[in-house]
Formats: structure tokens, sequence, C-alpha cells
């Protein structure tokens, strides 16, 4: 191949297939490692695409150990998975810099760019959850509306007892008669016939009864 005949370090593989065939069999980790740096430096310096796709290719096996170890974060994303694995090898050989040991560095950076991508996707959703929820909990119990009339609150709920409460939530605070039953604790059934009540009885009331 071409580029093994400008390469002492690759000389000696007569093709594509004997280069890959002699990385991914065993054998001495070291030669392996200085083949995979001389196309590391014809990726790097000349932006070659065969040399990258041999890297790639020679690193197969343990991407594919990386994928798998990832697959279970990527349920009906595999395609989105396999993607990326490729996409961000790509990258990290291009970009590879000063690297001693080829294979190692490039599927540990790789593995490792993917799962803080999962971190921040994870982070996300949670915080988006959280909104959701802090939402649903605060239509479901809204705020107290600021009236300013502390005082007339404590004084109504001195003269109507139990009922008090209820009668502060819905005049004073404009919560429905439903929404002061959750905050209560009371069906909205109840809250309305005692709201009802203390109404009727509210208006029943001479001026001189009044609180």
């Amino acid at each position: 191949m071409a580029i093994a005949s400008q390469n002492a370090t690759l000389h000696s593989f007569s093709d594509p297939p004997a280069f890959l065939a002699a990385l991914h069999r065993p054998g001495d980790p070291d030669r392996k490692n200085r083949c995979l740096l001389a196309l590391l430096h014809k990726a790097e310096s000349e932006e070659n695409d065969v040399a990258t796709t041999l890297i790639i290719l020679a690193l197969w096996p343990g991407l594919d150990a990386v994928r798998g170890r990832l697959l279970r974060y990527y349920k009906g994303r595999t395609e989105h998975l396999d993607a990326e694995l490729i996409g961000r090898l790509s990258i990290g050989i291009r970009r590879a810099g000063n690297v001693r040991r080829v294979a190692a560095t490039l599927l540990r950076n790789v593995e490792r760019d993917l799962r803080r991508d999962l971190m921040r996707e994870a982070e996300i959703r949670k915080a988006h959850d959280d909104h959701a929820a802090e939402t649903a909990h605060l239509a479901k119990h809204p705020e107290p509306v600021e009236t300013g009339n502390d005082d007339l609150s404590e004084r109504i709920e001195r003269a109507l007892g139990r009922d008090g409460a209820l009668v502060v939530a819905v005049a004073l605070q404009r919560l429905s008669q439903k929404e002061a039953a959750e905050r209560l604790g009371l069906t909205h059934d109840a809250a309305r016939k005692r709201y009802q009540r203390v109404m009727r009885g509210l208006a029943t009331q001479t001026p001189g009864d009044a609180c």
C-alpha cells in the first residue's frame, strides 16, 4: 500500500488486510503501537483519510468493547451511538497531538467524552423534571396572595374559629374554594358547604355583630 511504501515502520505490510490482521492478532504491543503512531502522524499531518480509516479499523475490537459498555444508555438509539463512536474517534485521530499509547488514549477519550455527554443529558432531564414538578406543585398549591391585611386575617380567624382560615384563603388570598380546600386538607364539597354557611351567617348579622 502507498502509505507503507513511504514509512519504514509500515514497510513490511503488503496491503491493508495484512496490516489489520497483524494488529488484531496477539503480538508485540510496542510494535503495534509504533505502527499506529506512524499512521496517526500521517492522518494528522496530511489529513489522510486512508490513514484515519485504517486506524479506526485497527481499533475496531476496542471500539466495539466501548460500544458494549455504553449500549444500555442508548436504548432505541443504537444508530446514534454507532455514529457518535465513529465520529468521535475520527475527530480524536485528527486532534490526537503528542500521544504515547495510541489505542488506549484514543479509545479512553472517546468513552470519556460520551459518558460526559450522557451525564449532561441526565442533568438537563433532571432539571426539566424538577421544574415540571415544581410548576405542577405551584399550580396545585399556589402561594398566598399578599394582601397587606395580616391584622384583618387574624381578626377574621379569631372571630370565625375553625372556618376563619377558609374565609381568609378565599376572600382575602383569592384562592378558589377548591384550592383552599386542598391547602386546608378538606374535600372540595366540605369546603364549599362551610364557606357558604359562614357567608350566610355573616349576611344575617347586624352591623354591631361584625368582627
